[in-house]
């Protein structure tokens, strides 16, 4: 019987050691020992990594075993002291902190030597025993399972309000980076890109006088070439590449710096695109519609923009002022300005503009939509009550832009009574 007892807690006791050691080991399992096992054709690494997305059921099976095994350790250890012709509490005392060295506090410190190794060689204990605790087709169905769309929007929406209403502890600032990384996957190439009316370029056949005057005002690090026509874009000319040639005369052909273009079409999910730019090394596309018709350009701090806010350096012009009041009915808006800004400013009712807005995000293109095509300078029309005066527009956009107020225009308080 004592030989019996003995064999029982042995067993226990390196049963309970191992399973310290593996859930030790997953905890302490790095990214570089991940992207080896993932690049192993081995089996017990495939097994391995099988095992990984189930880290939460497999230190449920570990609780389930400890919990029966340790009950059967202690047992065994009591029937032992008994046995033995000494003293049964001390002798059990002594054991008892010698086994929780062994099964706990050693495998613990073990753990992190050749952790992978020690991992694999358990992979096939560890898959039994998940296959015996929690069934086999649980897992098959664990992972294949996806969320559906309205699944995922819905846990968006939760994971928002929860930054909302939770973090109580955290600055605004910091819940608006977590809300953007949420939104982060759902936007498009398109929500974020210059659109191509306020690109800067350089045409193929620009003098390298021009090209360096270029630079010089308009403060870019990397710009556009064309071919030919405009928007028909043939390279990039980045800045740094000519910084060994400053001295060269007007002749020189600066056209054999251009870096050839990175082209992406607007539909391009950003997330997709950030990751394109970390395996590419580039930090500017060229946004294309479905016609190959150049639509913009999108950078690399166009994106970062979207998580961390906007970011702005020496050379970029901000619209500190997006309007001038000249009277408590007259503005002078710039056309870039935001339409929520618009809105607010003469506290009107966004209803009323909800048809002509459509998609359009300024004052600019709300106008485009009102007159219904590209307004002269100084033109007019009326819409709500609110009066569009054209005061400064070239070619391609619409600059300055004079709304009046008449009496009778509805403000948004009074929409909404």
């Amino acid at each position: 019987m004592l030989i019996l007892c003995v064999i029982i807690f042995t067993v226990s006791l390196v049963t309970l050691a191992l399973l310290t050691a593996a859930e030790r080991g997953f905890i302490v399992l790095s990214e570089a020992d991940i992207e080896q096992l993932d690049n192993s054709t081995d089996e017990a690494s495939k097994k391995l990594m099988s095992l990984l997305p189930h880290t939460r059921e497999l230190r449920q099976s570990m609780f389930i075993v400890r919990s029966i095994i340790g009950p059967v350790a202690l047992m065994s250890l009591c029937g032992i002291c008994l046995m033995v012709h000494t003293p049964p509490l001390p002798t059990f005392a002594a054991a008892t902190l010698v086994a929780v060295f062994l099964s706990i506090l050693l495998p613990w410190r073990l753990a992190v030597i050749r952790t992978s190794a020690f991992l694999k060689s358990m992979s096939g204990l560890l898959t039994t025993m998940l296959h015996l605790t929690h069934g086999r087709d649980h897992f098959a169905k664990a992972t294949t399972n996806t969320l559906t769309d309205s699944e995922l929007a819905r846990s968006t929406s939760y994971l928002e309000k929860a930054i909302t209403s939770k973090v109580e502890n955290t600055a605004r600032d910091e819940k608006d980076i977590l809300k953007s990384i949420l939104k982060f996957g759902d936007k498009t190439v398109d929500d974020i890109m210059t659109p191509r009316v306020d690109v800067v370029t350089i045409a193929q056949s620009a003098s390298y006088k021009q090209v360096l005057e270029t630079i010089l005002n308009e403060g870019y690090s990397r710009i556009p070439v064309t071919i030919n026509a405009d928007y028909n874009i043939g390279g990039i000319l980045y800045i740094k590449d000519l910084l060994s040639h400053l001295d060269e005369p007007d002749d020189y052909n600066w056209q054999l710096l251009w870096r050839r273009p990175y082209f992406v079409p607007e539909s391009k999910m950003i997330d997709d695109l950030l990751h394109e730019f970390q395996k590419e090394k580039v930090h500017i596309a060229i946004v294309v519609d479905e016609y190959g018709t150049m639509s913009g350009i999108v950078t690399m701090e166009d994106i970062i923009e979207e998580i961390v806010g906007e970011i702005n350096d020496e050379f970029d012009e901000t619209i500190k002022n997006p309007y001038v009041k000249v009277s408590d009915n007259v503005f002078i808006f710039d056309g870039r300005t935001p339409l929520p800004v618009f809105y607010e400013t003469l506290e009107v009712d966004t209803g009323l503009f909800e048809e002509q807005a459509d998609d359009a995000e300024t004052l600019a293109g709300l106008v485009l939509s009102l007159f219904d095509g590209f307004p002269k300078q100084h033109a007019v029309t009326t819409f709500a009550g609110l009066t569009f005066e054209i005061l400064q527009s070239d070619a391609r956009r619409v600059s300055k832009i004079k709304v009046s107020r008449t009496a009778t225009a509805p403000t948004n308080d009074e929409a909404e009574e």
